[in-house]
């Protein structure tokens, strides 16, 4: 599956997450679908399977059912499903986010309220985004991911190896959001309602919370 996974990875706008029962998430993908015309959407192979006739018509465009590129994501997503009290969609979701580098896309109210739990950090916002400011943010949203990864990734390793003190690296993460976040400085001179336009969620700090040890 490696190889499905090194040509979807590339033109990969986001992967989706949505509360099943909660019908309005139709409204969520085709709102996605006029701002990303010519992106994909990723969306986890357990939620593909559980909506079925409901996302049919969108997959392909812009919806591509992720698969796990080794055996090691499966297995991992398996055993958060087992040990942790969350929904098994969103758990799934969390994990491809980050396997396909790419930023979690929300769009069932559910989620969002157990996303404001986990988050260690927010991005908040005032008033409506028209298209471009959605399309530049989301790009914005992408160069984070990207431009993190790499370290992200070393740090769990020297976490895993018990190389350094994961006190210490969960603080070295938290202070690089702050400065993330400053990336979004547009968002300050915007007027109206406030809600959260992005989560930051740690998956190393969610592990250790969830009783398991890197």
């Amino acid at each position: 599956m490696f190889s499905m996974y090194a040509a979807i990875v590339k033109n990969l706008r986001g992967v989706i997450a949505f509360e099943v029962h909660d019908r309005e998430f139709i409204k969520g993908i085709e709102w996605l679908s006029k701002r990303f015309k010519y992106r994909n959407i990723g969306i986890g192979p357990r939620l593909a399977k559980k909506t079925g006739k409901l996302v049919k018509g969108f997959i392909g465009k812009p919806l591509r059912v992720l698969t796990y590129p080794v055996k090691d994501i499966e297995a991992l997503i398996e055993l958060l499903i087992d040990r942790a009290n969350m929904d098994p969609i969103l758990i799934e979701a969390l994990v491809l986010s980050s396997t396909y580098i790419s930023p979690l896309m929300i769009i069932s109210e559910k989620y969002v309220e157990l996303m404001d739990k986990i988050a260690v950090h927010k991005v908040k916002v005032r008033g409506s985004l028209d298209i471009s400011s959605w399309k530049l943010h989301m790009r914005i949203a992408d160069y984070s991911i990207l431009d993190s990864y790499e370290e992200l990734v070393v740090e769990s390793m020297k976490v895993i190896e018990g190389k350094v003190d994961v006190g210490s690296i969960l603080k070295l993460r938290h202070e690089r959001i702050l400065r993330d976040e400053k990336r979004y400085w547009r968002f300050k001179d915007l007027e109206g309602n406030e809600w959260t336009f992005l989560y930051y969620v740690d998956n190393l700090r969610l592990l250790i919370r969830l009783g398991l040890s890197p």
